[in-house]
């Protein structure tokens, strides 16, 4: 921040009549000396009680007030507050692929981002600071993070069973108080593929190639018979009619990720 300006941290005392469903207005009186008044500036509001303002005032003389509403919403969207929202708030990845999980950020005017990290929500212990996960083993050498002014970014590689996680952005600013987590982060599951096989009425042999969550961007689906493609085949499901035609070993794969492709199995 600019040499001569400090950073006020300000807190409302009063409470929601309804929690949730309020926000808080905020004022600035500065005494001038040369009228002997006090004038009264709006600053803005915020859904939080707790905001920071900058303050370019060489004395003590600038009081803050807050008003809390209750029964409306803000005309506008109130910008003195800390967030972090994830997109999207839930993830599917193939075991073993590479997945990002991306986040934006904004905090209060007047505060610099020093510091940020990722966490597992679940880890998380109270009154305690959280683990980054570029700290644990069990992502060692597996994790890459990326910031820039207003957006946050995790990459984890050679997925496994056990990233499945909701994990949480947190920064810290210049401010010793001026820190912030959001929560609750992003879900991330980690799926396998299958190969399933079911009787339809007409008794053709249906096979089903499924995962355990709704992989994302609708992907096109790759079959395989005896470890050879099947053409004109792009669904997650294929109708077998010839018995002797048809006979033979199947799996099948995500187009991008044929090296992720699921056991075979025999019809």
């Amino acid at each position: 921040k600019p040499a001569g300006q400090t950073v006020v941290k300000q807190t409302c005392s009063s409470t929601c009549w309804l929690e949730g469903n309020c926000y808080y207005r905020w004022y600035r009186d500065r005494y001038t000396e040369h009228t002997r008044s006090w004038n009264r500036v709006y600053l803005g509001c915020s859904y939080g009680a707790t905001v920071w303002f900058i303050s370019t005032s060489s004395t003590d003389q600038d009081r803050y007030r807050c008003v809390v509403r209750n029964r409306a919403a803000p005309q506008q969207k109130c910008k003195l507050d800390w967030a972090v929202i994830y997109t999207p708030g839930r993830v599917c990845a193939l075991k073993g692929s590479s997945v990002d999980l991306s986040c934006s950020y904004k905090h209060p005017e007047g505060l610099t981002v020093t510091k940020s990290l990722w966490f597992i929500e679940s880890q998380w212990k109270f009154g305690a600071e959280p683990e980054d996960v570029r700290e644990s083993d069990q992502y060692e050498g597996r994790v890459q993070y990326s910031r820039t002014l207003n957006s946050c970014r995790m990459t984890i590689t050679d997925l496994r069973e056990s990233d499945a996680h909701t994990y949480s952005f947190r920064f810290y600013t210049d401010h010793p108080d001026g820190r912030y987590s959001g929560r609750p982060g992003v879900t991330l599951s980690v799926t396998d593929l299958k190969v399933t096989v079911s009787d339809t009425d007409g008794g053709v042999k249906k096979l089903t190639c499924s995962s355990t969550c709704t992989l994302p961007n609708n992907p096109t689906y790759i079959w395989y018979r005896n470890g050879q493609p099947v053409s004109d085949q792009n669904r997650n499901e294929l109708e077998l009619r010839d018995r002797t035609v048809d006979a033979g070993s199947y799996s099948c794969a995500v187009k991008g990720y044929e090296e992720l492709g699921s056991p075979a199995v025999c019809k």
